[in-house]
């Protein structure tokens, strides 16, 4: 399910944030994890979790992961909720300690057990894979259906999409649109995704392509973007769905969605280039941008091949070079993209769940 990997991809941030945020002192962090550890050293499991993420990314004092996991792992036993399911996912992916499944799900399971709403996420998604427990579809809807309630925008993804596949409970678009919505409305971008396409394909909703232009652009300028649904902004401009034709914007959202590899939006950039459409017509862009989409695409290959009949040997030559600068180029902005959205998700997380602002 796409949920599933992009909850691997939030979980990504807290657990590998170390190699983005390095070593931050400021006087504030400095006291405060002197303040936590003076309270974990006696035994108190919250300051042995805020210790942990100070260890974890490095802030009031210099980073250091063997630590963190430590203090994870002493405020978890000690029965916090949140270091419960830290400990649960760093089982799960094999991060930090040996990958094992029955121990995520047990972990997942103590914090769940408490209302973590996030454990309960969790926990649906070892049900509904078989991860750690019996393969048990109507318990992951179970599951997800707590999170849910509690607000949970994970939560509420899960169950929209066992009802939109008909897992655990019988196929309900209408159910799964509804679902869907409350998790949009609270900023998730894969449910913002996922209405934008419903209002587009009329599943479950009435068509409205105004509504699916809405949708999909509070999904393309969200911190944790699918490329896709960039290139899908950029069909509608493309295409005049749900707003004016717009061939300049729709060259806007392909680049930004094309920036890290998305072959469809390269495609379509390709194309613009040889069309005039958008940009200045220019048959080496359009090259270059067909040959980074061949490297996946099978159909940028075809128009590869039909573009270099028509090009001279220094054309063709030139148009390579363009392409390893251009690979180079949107390598360095997909880096760039990636941790800014990082740092930003870090330091919210660190303040909300340390520091208490």
């Amino acid at each position: 399910m796409k949920s599933s990997a992009r909850f691997w991809a939030i979980f990504s941030v807290l657990v590998l944030v170390a190699s983005v945020w390095a070593y931050y002192v400021s006087g504030e962090d400095s006291r405060a994890f002197e303040s936590f550890k003076v309270k974990a050293l006696r035994g108190d499991a919250e300051a042995q979790w805020k210790m942990a993420y100070c260890y974890n990314l490095g802030r009031g004092v210099k980073e250091d992961s063997a630590q963190a996991t430590f203090w994870y792992q002493k405020s978890a036993e000690l029965g916090n909720a949140k270091a419960q399911h830290l400990i649960g996912a760093y089982y799960a992916r094999g991060t930090r300690l040996a990958k094992d499944e029955v121990q995520a799900a047990f972990w997942y399971r103590k914090a769940a057990d408490q209302g973590h709403s996030l454990a309960q996420v969790s926990l649906g998604y070892c049900y509904l894979g078989g991860e750690g427990v019996l393969k048990d579809e109507v318990q992951a809807v179970a599951w997800f259906t707590k999170a849910a309630i509690l607000g949970d925008g994970n939560g509420q993804v899960g169950l929209a999409q066992c009802y939109q596949f008909g897992q655990g409970v019988k196929a309900d678009p209408v159910q799964a649109i509804s679902w869907y919505r409350k998790a949009a409305e609270q900023g998730d971008e894969l449910a913002q995704q996922e209405l934008a396409q419903r209002y587009s394909s009329g599943e479950g909703v009435r068509q409205d392509f105004e509504q699916a232009v809405i949708w999909y652009r509070k999904a393309a300028e969200g911190n944790f973007v699918s490329f896709s649904v960039q290139a899908e902004l950029g069909d509608c401009y493309y295409l005049g769905k749900g707003v004016p034709k717009d061939y300049v914007q729709a060259v806007y959202w392909w680049r930004k969605s094309s920036i890290c590899g998305w072959d469809k939006a390269q495609i379509s950039l390709g194309n613009a280039y040889l069309t005039g459409e958008g940009v200045p017509k220019d048959v080496i862009e359009a090259y270059a941008y067909f040959n980074l989409a061949g490297a996946t695409n099978e159909g940028a290959r075809a128009s590869l091949v039909k573009l270099e009949k028509e090009l001279s040997k220094e054309q063709v030559s030139t148009a390579q070079k363009r392409t390893e600068k251009l690979r180079k180029e949107d390598a360095a902005k997909c880096d760039a993209q990636r941790t800014a959205s990082a740092r930003a998700a870090v330091e919210k997380d660190f303040k909300a769940e340390v520091l208490g602002k």
